[in-house]
Protein backbone atom coordinates (compact mmCIF):
# COMPACT_ATOMS: atom_id res chain seq x y z
CA UNK A 1 0.00 0.00 0.00
CA UNK A 2 2.05 2.87 -1.30
CA UNK A 3 1.67 6.55 -0.48
CA UNK A 4 0.06 8.34 2.43
CA UNK A 5 -3.42 7.14 3.39
CA UNK A 6 -6.17 9.76 3.38
CA UNK A 7 -7.23 10.42 6.97
CA UNK A 8 -11.01 10.73 7.28
CA UNK A 9 -13.60 10.98 10.01
CA UNK A 10 -14.66 7.40 9.20
CA UNK A 11 -11.11 6.12 9.60
CA UNK A 12 -10.69 7.99 12.89
CA UNK A 13 -13.87 6.45 14.28
CA UNK A 14 -12.90 2.99 13.03
CA UNK A 15 -9.57 3.20 14.86
CA UNK A 16 -11.31 4.31 18.03
CA UNK A 17 -13.75 1.40 17.78
CA UNK A 18 -10.95 -1.09 17.17
CA UNK A 19 -9.32 -0.05 20.45
CA UNK A 20 -12.55 -1.02 22.24
CA UNK A 21 -12.57 -4.58 20.87
CA UNK A 22 -12.86 -7.35 23.42
CA UNK A 23 -13.44 -10.93 22.21
CA UNK A 24 -16.83 -12.37 23.09
CA UNK A 25 -16.80 -16.19 23.17
CA UNK A 26 -20.59 -16.28 22.80
CA UNK A 27 -20.85 -14.40 19.50
CA UNK A 28 -19.48 -16.24 16.48
CA UNK A 29 -17.88 -14.86 13.33
CA UNK A 30 -20.98 -15.74 11.29
CA UNK A 31 -23.26 -13.88 13.71
CA UNK A 32 -21.18 -10.73 13.37
CA UNK A 33 -21.35 -11.04 9.59
CA UNK A 34 -25.09 -11.76 9.58
CA UNK A 35 -25.87 -8.74 11.76
CA UNK A 36 -23.85 -6.45 9.51
CA UNK A 37 -25.47 -7.73 6.32
CA UNK A 38 -28.97 -7.28 7.73
CA UNK A 39 -28.13 -3.68 8.62
CA UNK A 40 -26.20 -3.03 5.39
CA UNK A 41 -28.84 -1.04 3.57
CA UNK A 42 -29.70 1.04 6.62
CA UNK A 43 -26.08 2.10 7.22
CA UNK A 44 -25.43 2.84 3.53
CA UNK A 45 -23.35 -0.22 2.66
CA UNK A 46 -23.62 -1.05 -1.05
CA UNK A 47 -24.00 -4.51 -2.56
CA UNK A 48 -20.40 -4.45 -3.78
CA UNK A 49 -19.31 -3.41 -0.33
CA UNK A 50 -21.19 -6.41 1.07
CA UNK A 51 -19.43 -8.66 -1.46
CA UNK A 52 -16.04 -7.43 -0.25
CA UNK A 53 -17.07 -7.88 3.40
CA UNK A 54 -18.03 -11.48 2.57
CA UNK A 55 -14.55 -12.11 1.15
CA UNK A 56 -12.79 -10.46 4.09
CA UNK A 57 -14.72 -12.63 6.54
CA UNK A 58 -13.97 -15.70 4.42
CA UNK A 59 -10.24 -15.20 5.06
CA UNK A 60 -10.68 -14.92 8.84
CA UNK A 61 -11.16 -17.82 11.24
CA UNK A 62 -13.56 -18.32 14.13
CA UNK A 63 -10.78 -18.18 16.73
CA UNK A 64 -9.74 -14.72 15.48
CA UNK A 65 -12.94 -13.34 17.01
CA UNK A 66 -12.89 -15.20 20.33
CA UNK A 67 -9.21 -15.41 21.37
CA UNK A 68 -8.02 -12.96 24.00
CA UNK A 69 -5.21 -10.68 22.89
CA UNK A 70 -5.97 -11.19 19.20
CA UNK A 71 -7.83 -8.98 16.75
CA UNK A 72 -9.56 -10.31 13.62
CA UNK A 73 -7.07 -9.06 11.03
CA UNK A 74 -7.08 -10.33 7.42
CA UNK A 75 -4.59 -9.79 4.61
CA UNK A 76 -6.08 -10.84 1.23
CA UNK A 77 -4.39 -9.45 -1.87
CA UNK A 78 -6.20 -7.11 -4.24
CA UNK A 79 -5.75 -9.65 -7.04
CA UNK A 80 -7.52 -12.31 -4.97
CA UNK A 81 -10.36 -9.92 -4.11
CA UNK A 82 -10.74 -9.05 -7.81
CA UNK A 83 -10.91 -12.74 -8.73
CA UNK A 84 -13.43 -13.59 -6.00
CA UNK A 85 -15.78 -10.63 -6.52
CA UNK A 86 -15.43 -10.04 -10.27
CA UNK A 87 -14.62 -6.38 -9.61
CA UNK A 88 -11.88 -4.40 -11.30
CA UNK A 89 -8.86 -3.29 -9.28
CA UNK A 90 -10.11 0.30 -9.36
CA UNK A 91 -13.53 -0.79 -8.11
CA UNK A 92 -12.02 -2.91 -5.33
CA UNK A 93 -9.96 0.02 -4.09
CA UNK A 94 -12.93 2.38 -4.24
CA UNK A 95 -15.20 0.06 -2.29
CA UNK A 96 -12.50 -0.73 0.27
CA UNK A 97 -12.37 3.01 0.93
CA UNK A 98 -16.15 2.87 1.35
CA UNK A 99 -15.73 0.27 4.11
CA UNK A 100 -13.19 2.51 5.84
CA UNK A 101 -15.40 5.61 5.54
CA UNK A 102 -18.29 3.63 7.10
CA UNK A 103 -16.02 2.78 10.05
CA UNK A 104 -16.24 -0.95 9.39
CA UNK A 105 -12.56 -1.78 8.91
CA UNK A 106 -9.18 -0.32 9.84
CA UNK A 107 -6.27 -0.59 7.38
CA UNK A 108 -3.20 -1.84 9.23
CA UNK A 109 -0.08 -1.09 7.22
CA UNK A 110 3.21 -2.93 7.48
CA UNK A 111 6.46 -0.93 7.41
CA UNK A 112 6.95 -1.74 3.72
CA UNK A 113 3.27 -1.18 2.80
CA UNK A 114 2.61 -4.84 2.06
CA UNK A 115 -0.23 -7.02 3.33
CA UNK A 116 0.91 -10.14 5.06
CA UNK A 117 0.31 -12.23 8.15
CA UNK A 118 1.51 -15.24 10.06
CA UNK A 119 -0.23 -17.76 12.28
CA UNK A 120 1.17 -20.04 14.96
CA UNK A 121 0.78 -23.80 14.75
CA UNK A 122 -2.49 -23.59 16.68
CA UNK A 123 -3.84 -21.05 14.14
CA UNK A 124 -3.50 -18.04 16.41
CA UNK A 125 -2.53 -14.81 14.60
CA UNK A 126 0.92 -13.72 15.70
CA UNK A 127 1.38 -10.99 13.09
CA UNK A 128 -1.01 -9.42 10.63
CA UNK A 129 -1.03 -6.42 8.32
CA UNK A 130 -4.04 -5.76 6.13
CA UNK A 131 -7.51 -4.98 7.45
CA UNK A 132 -8.66 -5.07 11.06
CA UNK A 133 -12.33 -6.16 11.20
CA UNK A 134 -12.79 -5.58 14.93
CA UNK A 135 -14.95 -2.40 14.50
CA UNK A 136 -17.66 -4.69 13.12
CA UNK A 137 -17.62 -6.75 16.32
CA UNK A 138 -17.72 -3.63 18.51
CA UNK A 139 -20.76 -2.35 16.56
CA UNK A 140 -22.63 -5.68 16.74
CA UNK A 141 -25.38 -4.42 19.08
CA UNK A 142 -25.81 -1.32 16.90
CA UNK A 143 -26.26 -3.47 13.79
CA UNK A 144 -28.82 -5.70 15.50
CA UNK A 145 -30.85 -2.66 16.58
CA UNK A 146 -30.59 -0.93 13.21
CA UNK A 147 -31.60 -4.11 11.37
CA UNK A 148 -34.63 -4.63 13.62
CA UNK A 149 -35.74 -1.03 13.10
CA UNK A 150 -35.25 -1.32 9.34
CA UNK A 151 -37.24 -4.56 9.25
CA UNK A 152 -40.08 -2.95 11.21
CA UNK A 153 -40.12 -0.01 8.80
CA UNK A 154 -40.17 -2.36 5.81
CA UNK A 155 -43.02 -4.37 7.32
CA UNK A 156 -44.98 -1.18 7.99
CA UNK A 157 -44.41 0.08 4.46
CA UNK A 158 -45.38 -3.27 2.95
CA UNK A 159 -48.58 -3.26 5.02
CA UNK A 160 -49.36 0.26 3.81
CA UNK A 161 -48.66 -0.76 0.22
CA UNK A 162 -51.03 -3.73 0.54
CA UNK A 163 -53.70 -1.52 2.12
CA UNK A 164 -53.27 1.10 -0.60
CA UNK A 165 -53.74 -1.56 -3.30
CA UNK A 166 -56.78 -3.18 -1.66
CA UNK A 167 -58.59 0.09 -0.95
CA UNK A 168 -57.74 1.47 -4.40
CA UNK A 169 -59.19 -1.63 -6.07
CA UNK A 170 -62.30 -1.47 -3.88
CA UNK A 171 -62.95 2.18 -4.67
CA UNK A 172 -62.39 1.52 -8.37
CA UNK A 173 -64.88 -1.37 -8.38
CA UNK A 174 -67.55 0.58 -6.49
CA UNK A 175 -67.18 3.60 -8.77
CA UNK A 176 -67.31 1.35 -11.84
CA UNK A 177 -70.45 -0.33 -10.49
CA UNK A 178 -72.08 3.04 -9.83
CA UNK A 179 -71.35 4.17 -13.39
CA UNK A 180 -72.35 0.81 -14.88
CA UNK A 181 -75.75 0.85 -13.17
CA UNK A 182 -76.29 4.58 -13.70
CA UNK A 183 -76.81 5.16 -9.99
CA UNK A 184 -77.21 8.74 -8.73
CA UNK A 185 -73.96 10.21 -7.44
CA UNK A 186 -70.87 12.10 -8.52
CA UNK A 187 -69.16 8.96 -9.83
CA UNK A 188 -67.10 10.78 -12.45
CA UNK A 189 -65.88 13.23 -9.83
CA UNK A 190 -64.94 10.43 -7.45
CA UNK A 191 -63.15 8.66 -10.31
CA UNK A 192 -61.13 11.84 -10.76
CA UNK A 193 -60.37 11.96 -7.03
CA UNK A 194 -59.11 8.37 -7.22
CA UNK A 195 -56.91 9.09 -10.23
CA UNK A 196 -55.35 12.08 -8.47
CA UNK A 197 -54.49 9.97 -5.43
CA UNK A 198 -52.94 7.33 -7.70
CA UNK A 199 -50.93 10.01 -9.50
CA UNK A 200 -49.58 11.28 -6.18
CA UNK A 201 -48.46 7.72 -5.41
CA UNK A 202 -45.81 8.15 -8.11
CA UNK A 203 -44.35 11.16 -6.28
CA UNK A 204 -42.73 11.39 -2.87
CA UNK A 205 -46.06 11.87 -1.12
CA UNK A 206 -46.51 10.17 2.25
CA UNK A 207 -47.95 6.71 1.70
CA UNK A 208 -49.85 6.92 4.99
CA UNK A 209 -51.47 10.18 3.87
CA UNK A 210 -52.49 8.60 0.56
CA UNK A 211 -53.97 5.57 2.32
CA UNK A 212 -55.97 7.88 4.59
CA UNK A 213 -57.28 9.77 1.55
CA UNK A 214 -58.31 6.50 -0.09
CA UNK A 215 -60.07 5.36 3.08
CA UNK A 216 -61.98 8.65 3.16
CA UNK A 217 -62.91 8.22 -0.48
CA UNK A 218 -64.01 4.63 0.11
CA UNK A 219 -66.41 5.77 2.83
CA UNK A 220 -67.94 8.33 0.48
CA UNK A 221 -68.43 5.99 -2.50
CA UNK A 222 -69.70 3.14 -0.31
CA UNK A 223 -72.30 5.38 1.27
CA UNK A 224 -73.27 6.80 -2.12
CA UNK A 225 -73.65 3.31 -3.54
CA UNK A 226 -75.63 2.08 -0.53
CA UNK A 227 -77.98 5.05 -0.52
CA UNK A 228 -78.61 4.72 -4.24
CA UNK A 229 -79.31 1.01 -3.77
CA UNK A 230 -81.58 1.79 -0.82
CA UNK A 231 -83.60 4.20 -2.93
CA UNK A 232 -84.21 1.40 -5.42
CA UNK A 233 -85.16 -0.93 -2.59
CA UNK A 234 -87.73 1.53 -1.22
CA UNK A 235 -89.36 2.28 -4.59
CA UNK A 236 -92.87 0.77 -5.21
CA UNK A 237 -92.82 -3.00 -5.53
CA UNK A 238 -93.27 -4.08 -9.11
CA UNK A 239 -91.87 -0.89 -10.59
CA UNK A 240 -89.45 -1.48 -13.43
CA UNK A 241 -85.95 -2.22 -12.11
CA UNK A 242 -87.08 -0.60 -8.89
CA UNK A 243 -87.19 -3.14 -6.09
CA UNK A 244 -84.37 -4.58 -4.06
CA UNK A 245 -86.48 -7.62 -3.07
CA UNK A 246 -85.47 -10.46 -5.38
CA UNK A 247 -88.69 -12.28 -6.26
CA UNK A 248 -88.48 -15.47 -8.28
CA UNK A 249 -92.19 -16.21 -8.55
CA UNK A 250 -95.51 -14.43 -8.68
CA UNK A 251 -97.55 -17.32 -7.28
CA UNK A 252 -100.37 -15.93 -5.11
CA UNK A 253 -99.73 -18.40 -2.27
CA UNK A 254 -96.04 -17.67 -1.88
CA UNK A 255 -94.68 -16.95 1.59
CA UNK A 256 -93.92 -13.25 1.92
CA UNK A 257 -90.60 -12.18 3.26
CA UNK A 258 -90.61 -9.65 6.09
CA UNK A 259 -87.74 -7.25 6.26
CA UNK A 260 -86.11 -7.64 9.66
CA UNK A 261 -83.05 -5.46 9.30
CA UNK A 262 -83.58 -1.76 9.96
CA UNK A 263 -81.21 0.85 8.72
CA UNK A 264 -79.26 1.56 11.92
CA UNK A 265 -75.91 2.72 10.57
CA UNK A 266 -75.11 6.38 11.08
CA UNK A 267 -73.41 8.68 8.65
CA UNK A 268 -69.62 8.79 8.64
CA UNK A 269 -68.13 12.10 7.56
CA UNK A 270 -65.04 11.52 5.42
CA UNK A 271 -62.60 14.39 5.14
CA UNK A 272 -61.44 15.55 1.75
CA UNK A 273 -64.10 13.92 -0.40
CA UNK A 274 -67.39 14.04 1.51
CA UNK A 275 -67.99 17.73 1.05
CA UNK A 276 -69.90 17.20 -2.16
CA UNK A 277 -72.40 14.85 -0.57
CA UNK A 278 -73.30 13.29 2.81
CA UNK A 279 -74.90 9.85 3.13
CA UNK A 280 -76.32 7.37 5.59
CA UNK A 281 -75.12 3.79 5.40
CA UNK A 282 -78.05 1.34 5.05
CA UNK A 283 -77.81 -2.44 4.97
CA UNK A 284 -78.60 -4.40 1.88
CA UNK A 285 -82.06 -5.96 1.87
CA UNK A 286 -81.86 -8.43 -1.00
CA UNK A 287 -83.82 -11.60 -0.34
CA UNK A 288 -85.11 -14.54 -2.33
CA UNK A 289 -88.68 -15.53 -1.61
CA UNK A 290 -90.10 -19.02 -1.52
CA UNK A 291 -90.53 -20.64 -4.91
CA UNK A 292 -91.02 -24.20 -6.06
CA UNK A 293 -89.73 -23.24 -9.51
CA UNK A 294 -88.26 -19.86 -10.45
CA UNK A 295 -89.37 -17.89 -13.45
CA UNK A 296 -86.31 -17.69 -15.68
CA UNK A 297 -87.44 -14.38 -17.13
CA UNK A 298 -87.15 -12.73 -13.74
CA UNK A 299 -83.44 -13.42 -13.43
CA UNK A 300 -82.25 -10.50 -15.56
CA UNK A 301 -83.91 -7.83 -13.43
CA UNK A 302 -82.98 -9.59 -10.19
CA UNK A 303 -79.26 -9.73 -10.82
CA UNK A 304 -79.18 -6.04 -11.72
CA UNK A 305 -79.52 -5.36 -8.00
CA UNK A 306 -76.08 -6.90 -7.25
CA UNK A 307 -73.20 -5.18 -9.07
CA UNK A 308 -70.54 -7.53 -10.34
CA UNK A 309 -67.99 -5.18 -8.80
CA UNK A 310 -69.40 -5.95 -5.35
CA UNK A 311 -68.99 -9.68 -6.00
CA UNK A 312 -65.36 -9.16 -7.02
CA UNK A 313 -64.67 -7.01 -3.96
CA UNK A 314 -66.27 -9.51 -1.60
CA UNK A 315 -65.02 -12.71 -3.24
CA UNK A 316 -61.59 -12.15 -4.80
CA UNK A 317 -60.77 -15.84 -4.42
CA UNK A 318 -62.80 -16.96 -7.41
CA UNK A 319 -60.94 -14.49 -9.65
CA UNK A 320 -57.70 -16.36 -8.98
CA UNK A 321 -59.07 -19.28 -10.98
CA UNK A 322 -59.11 -17.17 -14.13
CA UNK A 323 -56.63 -14.89 -15.84
CA UNK A 324 -58.31 -11.96 -14.06
CA UNK A 325 -61.44 -11.25 -11.98
CA UNK A 326 -64.62 -11.94 -13.97
CA UNK A 327 -65.58 -8.98 -16.14
CA UNK A 328 -69.04 -10.26 -17.05
CA UNK A 329 -71.69 -12.39 -15.40
CA UNK A 330 -71.03 -15.09 -17.98
CA UNK A 331 -67.37 -15.12 -16.87
CA UNK A 332 -68.51 -15.59 -13.27
CA UNK A 333 -70.87 -18.42 -14.17
CA UNK A 334 -68.13 -20.25 -16.07
CA UNK A 335 -65.68 -19.82 -13.20
CA UNK A 336 -68.25 -21.02 -10.67
CA UNK A 337 -68.94 -24.15 -12.71
CA UNK A 338 -65.17 -24.73 -12.94
CA UNK A 339 -64.59 -24.24 -9.22
CA UNK A 340 -67.56 -26.11 -7.77
CA UNK A 341 -66.11 -29.67 -8.22
CA UNK A 342 -63.13 -28.66 -6.05
CA UNK A 343 -65.61 -27.61 -3.38
CA UNK A 344 -67.35 -30.97 -3.56
CA UNK A 345 -70.48 -29.50 -5.17
CA UNK A 346 -71.85 -32.14 -7.52
CA UNK A 347 -73.38 -31.54 -10.93
CA UNK A 348 -76.92 -32.29 -9.65
CA UNK A 349 -76.41 -29.86 -6.74
CA UNK A 350 -75.21 -27.19 -9.18
CA UNK A 351 -78.23 -27.72 -11.41
CA UNK A 352 -80.51 -27.48 -8.38
CA UNK A 353 -78.85 -24.21 -7.35
CA UNK A 354 -79.33 -22.81 -10.85
CA UNK A 355 -82.96 -23.93 -10.76
CA UNK A 356 -83.71 -22.34 -7.39
CA UNK A 357 -81.58 -19.20 -7.63
CA UNK A 358 -81.01 -18.74 -11.34
CA UNK A 359 -77.63 -19.11 -13.02
CA UNK A 360 -76.30 -15.72 -11.92
CA UNK A 361 -77.17 -15.97 -8.23
CA UNK A 362 -76.02 -19.59 -8.16
CA UNK A 363 -72.63 -18.41 -9.40
CA UNK A 364 -72.57 -15.73 -6.69
CA UNK A 365 -73.38 -18.42 -4.11
CA UNK A 366 -70.41 -20.52 -5.27
CA UNK A 367 -68.15 -17.46 -5.08
CA UNK A 368 -69.31 -16.79 -1.51
CA UNK A 369 -68.82 -20.42 -0.47
CA UNK A 370 -65.32 -20.51 -1.99
CA UNK A 371 -64.35 -17.33 -0.13
CA UNK A 372 -65.60 -18.68 3.19
CA UNK A 373 -64.07 -22.10 2.58
CA UNK A 374 -60.65 -20.55 1.90
CA UNK A 375 -61.02 -18.49 5.09
CA UNK A 376 -61.74 -21.67 7.05
CA UNK A 377 -65.27 -20.66 8.09
CA UNK A 378 -67.03 -23.23 5.89
CA UNK A 379 -65.83 -26.81 6.29
CA UNK A 380 -68.46 -28.53 4.12
CA UNK A 381 -69.22 -26.42 1.02
CA UNK A 382 -71.84 -28.84 -0.31
CA UNK A 383 -73.82 -28.72 2.91
CA UNK A 384 -73.49 -24.96 3.07
CA UNK A 385 -74.95 -24.65 -0.43
CA UNK A 386 -77.88 -26.85 0.56
CA UNK A 387 -78.44 -24.55 3.52
CA UNK A 388 -78.45 -21.51 1.23
CA UNK A 389 -81.00 -23.14 -1.06
CA UNK A 390 -83.16 -24.01 1.93
CA UNK A 391 -83.12 -20.39 3.06
CA UNK A 392 -83.94 -19.22 -0.45
CA UNK A 393 -86.99 -21.47 -0.60
CA UNK A 394 -88.43 -19.92 2.58
CA UNK A 395 -87.46 -16.36 1.70
CA UNK A 396 -84.60 -15.97 4.19
CA UNK A 397 -81.55 -15.82 1.92
CA UNK A 398 -79.83 -12.41 1.94
CA UNK A 399 -77.01 -12.69 -0.57
CA UNK A 400 -76.19 -9.00 -0.87
CA UNK A 401 -75.77 -8.53 2.87
CA UNK A 402 -73.39 -11.50 2.88
CA UNK A 403 -71.40 -9.93 0.05
CA UNK A 404 -71.21 -6.63 1.84
CA UNK A 405 -70.01 -8.32 5.03
CA UNK A 406 -67.27 -10.17 3.15
CA UNK A 407 -66.23 -6.95 1.45
CA UNK A 408 -65.90 -5.23 4.82
CA UNK A 409 -63.74 -8.10 6.12
CA UNK A 410 -61.48 -7.81 3.08
CA UNK A 411 -61.07 -4.10 3.78
CA UNK A 412 -59.92 -4.86 7.31
CA UNK A 413 -57.44 -7.53 6.25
Amino acid sequence: MQGTRRYTEGLARARSLAEQFSPDPVISRTRYLGALKKAARAIGLTLRGVALIDMLFATSEDQDWTTQGVRPVVWPSNDWLCDQTGLSLTSVRRHMRELVDLSLIVPTDSPNGKRWGRRAKDGRIVAGYGFDLSPIAVRYAEFVEVAAEAQAQRAERQALQREFTVVRQTVQMIVAAGIEHDLPGDWEGWQGDLERVIERRRSAASLQDLVNQLLDLRIVVEEAFNEASNLKKESPKGAKNGTHILTTTNLPNRKSNERRDADASQSSNATGFAGRRGFRKPEFGLTVEQTPKPLRGAETSEIEQIPLGLVNAACPGIGSYGYEPPNTWWDLIKLANHVRPELGVSEPAWREACSVLGDHLAAVAIAVILEKHQAGTVAKPGGYLRGMLGKAQVGELNIARTLYGLSEQNHVH
